[in-house]
């Protein structure tokens, strides 16, 4: 999907397409990162912090590692803006083409429906929607937390994904966690091995 972005706000898109799908934010946090959020004596920072007002009945902010290539996308997209004079601390990194303001949610699900449709998305396979770069994040955090878990380390995959989401509820966590009937049978079927020791 990330290739599938073209036109004058490509890297702008492939930012938001990052920040979102490697840090598991909501698309309204994504959409208030200003450039003083990101940037830290001229260099992107490792580490996003992000306040409660920003979070969805979040009781605290909480901080949020950023990977390389996500680091390396918010670069170009500060270069953009840099170089077409809309440079500055209090500057939206997602700058709306209308002005000093974010990109607007509808804006930001129309750029997924657009790239969704030109990656070869199918829209039978569940709703697509900007919230979909949240729930795969979620699932890929689980996917690791089992792997790890199978690897010896002693963790709760679920709590994991609900730590990384920035959750305080397990219920809220379940519902980004889409399991059939035979992912649950593989699921019992890693349960049943590494706790193969209670076994007669």
């Amino acid at each position: 999907m990330y290739h599938a972005f073209t036109g004058r706000h490509k890297l702008r898109n492939q930012c938001l397409h990052l920040l979102c799908l490697t840090t598991g934010l909501r698309i309204h946090e994504a959409l208030s990162v200003k450039v003083s959020d990101v940037l830290q004596n001229r260099q992107v920072v490792q580490a996003l912090q992000v306040q409660r007002g920003k979070m969805k009945q979040a009781a605290q902010g909480r901080t949020i590692l950023l990977p390389a290539q996500t680091r390396a996308a918010i670069r170009r997209q500060l270069d953009w803006l840099s170089q077409n004079g809309y440079f500055d601390q209090d500057q939206y990194l997602f700058r709306s083409q209308a002005g000093d303001r974010p990109i607007q949610l509808a804006e930001a699900w129309k750029v997924f429906q657009e790239v969704a449709k030109k990656a070869g998305l199918r829209r039978d396979l569940g709703t697509l929607g900007t919230h979909c770069w949240r729930k795969t994040f979620a699932t890929e955090i689980f996917l690791a937390a089992v792997e790890r878990m199978q690897a010896g380390e002693r963790l709760d995959p679920m709590r994991e994904v609900a730590r990384a989401l920035g959750h305080a509820d397990l219920k809220n966590t379940e519902k980004y966690l889409p399991i059939d009937h035979d992912e649950a049978l593989k699921n019992m079927r890693v349960m049943e091995a590494v706790h193969s020791y209670a076994l007669p």
